[in-house]
C-alpha cells in the first residue's frame, strides 16, 4: 500500500497528470472568458502541454501565465484572423447549402477542400505559435503547409480534435455531464494528446 503513494509510483504519476489536466483546463477557461484573449490562452495552454508531453519538470501556473503574457498580442492577433476567415468560410457555406446554383455540388466539394485546409491551420497555429515559430505570418505559412508534410498527423490531429465535439453533439442528452467533462479536461487533455502527436513533428525540424 505504502508503494502505491510513493512520490514516484505509477499510481502517483498518473493522479499527478490528472490533477495538471484539472488545473491547466481551468486556467485556460479562466483566461478564455473575454474571448478576445482565446489566442493567447490557447497558446499558453500548448506551451504547457507540449513540456509535459517532453516528460519536462513544469512550473503549471506559473508557466501559463507566462507564456499567456509572452504571447498576448501575437495569440490575439492570430486569433482574430482565424475567426474573420472562419466566420467567412461559414458565410459562404452557408449561402451554398441555400442557393440553387446549376454547379452546388461542385462548389460544396471544393468547399469542403477549403474547410479542410482552414481546419489544418487552425489546428497547426497554435502549437506553432507555442514553440516560438516567428512571426503571426510566419506561423500561418508554416501551419498552412503542415497537412501537405504531415498528412498522418493531420489526420490524428483531426481526430483529437473533432471527435469529441462529434460525441458532445451526439450526447446532447447528457449534455450537463458532457459540460462537466469539458469544465474539468475536456479542454487540456485534447492539448495534451495533440502535444503528444506534434512533439515528434517538432522534434524532427529542430534536428533538420
Amino acid at each position: 500500500m505504502m508503494e502505491l503513494f510513493h512520490p514516484e509510483s505509477k499510481f502517483m504519476e498518473t493522479l499527478n497528470k490528472i490533477t495538471d489536466m484539472m488545473i491547466l483546463n481551468v486556467l485556460f477557461i479562466l483566461t478564455s472568458i473575454p474571448v478576445i484573449t482565446l489566442g493567447a490562452s490557447v497558446t499558453a495552454m500548448y506551451t504547457v502541454t507540449m513540456r509535459l508531453s517532453r516528460q519536462e519538470d513544469v512550473s503549471l501556473m506559473k508557466e501559463y501565465f507566462q507564456a499567456f503574457r509572452a504571447n498576448l498580442k501575437k495569440g490575439t492577433i492570430l486569433w482574430m484572423i482565424l475567426l474573420l476567415a472562419g466566420a467567412v468560410i461559414l458565410g459562404e457555406t452557408w449561402l451554398l447549402l441555400i442557393l440553387n446554383l446549376p454547379i452546388r455540388s461542385f462548389l460544396l466539394l471544393l468547399q469542403g477542400g477549403l474547410i479542410l485546409f482552414y481546419l489544418s491551420t487552425l489546428f497547426f497555429a497554435f502549437p506553432l505559435l507555442a514553440e516560438g515559430k516567428g512571426t503571426v505570418k510566419d506561423v500561418l505559412h508554416e501551419a498552412s503547409a503542415m497537412p501537405f508534410q504531415r498528412f498522418p498527423e493531420f489526420l490524428a490531429l483531426m481526430a483529437i480534435h473533432l471527435l469529441p465535439a462529434l460525441f458532445t453533439g451526439l450526447l446532447f442528452p447528457y449534455i450537463p455531464n458532457i459540460f462537466m467533462i469539458w469544465g474539468f479536461v475536456g479542454f487540456s487533455v485534447s492539448a495534451y494528446m495533440a502535444s503528444l502527436v506534434l512533439k515528434r513533428i517538432f522534434g524532427e525540424k529542430a534536428e533538420e
